[in-house]
């Protein structure tokens, strides 16, 4: 921080905007914001997108949706595509301007051409929830995979959860779909993830894979995950896998409802 303050000194107006980066990632929100504001009235266009999403959040300064707008225009115009994302959520939740999913979609798929994660899986979504465009539950597939291949952790659980729900003839190729979860999976500490891969597990036919997402099912128990619960209950309800011992799901089921799972209660 130091050699970054002598830079300033100098007059390396560069120096700000990375300094203000520096201070994003180190948690000090307050002076990140106004180094990038200062960056901005000297010229350092890269600042626009910092400023116009902490303006967004609140983060740092007070929460100011129109500046973020404004600022975000700005940054569009000089072609940032993270701007366009930005504009894009503040367009599809309504944020200091009318709700406009067409146009949200419009922004999201332009960032998704340009291969931004965040704009592949948001462009997901909206294909996952027929906002602003048709609803394709294949291409939301599509889009949150190519999410997760370029680093999207918010596309993991997403893609897992709508391939366990959807019907099989919608599908394709899910050994590929499957294998590039299992690898997420093991090297994440998400419980979410790994029940939603589990629940894929055990809709396989081979018994390898039903051991499997017992096995997966078992060690979130163990660490009170109440979904795991009940998707372990189901499986030994219905013999998926596991011998079949109702009286134990039904315990099982009990449990996840006392805990507050809405799925167990009435089993």
């Amino acid at each position: 921080s130091k050699l970054y303050q002598m830079a300033i000194d100098k007059g390396n107006i560069i120096a700000i905007h990375n300094y203000a980066c520096l201070l994003l990632n180190t948690n000090n929100k307050i002076k990140a914001a106004s180094l990038f504001k200062q960056a901005i009235d000297k010229g350092i266009n890269q600042s626009i997108l910092f400023y116009a999403d902490m303006l967004r959040k609140g983060d740092g300064i007070p929460v100011d949706i129109n500046e973020a707008i404004r600022y975000n225009k700005i940054a569009i115009g000089k072609g940032y595509i993270e701007s366009m994302i930005s504009y894009g959520l503040l367009l599809k939740n309504g944020e200091g301007v009318d709700v406009d999913y067409k146009q949200a979609v419009k922004f999201f798929k332009m960032a998704a051409d340009k291969d931004i994660a965040e704009g592949m899986f948001l462009y997901g979504c909206m294909l996952e929830e027929g906002n602003g465009i048709k609803l394709n539950i294949q291409e939301a597939l599509n889009y949150y995979r190519k999410a997760i291949l370029a680093g999207s952790v918010e596309a993991i659980n997403n893609y897992s959860l709508l391939l366990s729900k959807s019907d099989k003839s919608i599908i394709k190729n899910e050994a590929y779909q499957l294998n590039l979860l299992s690898t997420t999976a093991e090297d994440s500490d998400d419980q979410e993830l790994k029940n939603n891969y589990a629940i894929l597990l055990s809709k396989q036919p081979d018994s390898t894979s039903k051991q499997e997402a017992k096995r997966i099912f078992n060690e979130l128990i163990n660490e009170d995950y109440i979904d795991a619960m009940n998707s372990y209950a189901y499986m030994l309800e219905k013999g998926i896998g596991v011998k079949m011992d109702k009286k134990q799901a039904a315990d099982y089921y009990k449990i996840a409802a006392d805990l507050g799972n809405s799925n167990s209660m009435g089993n």
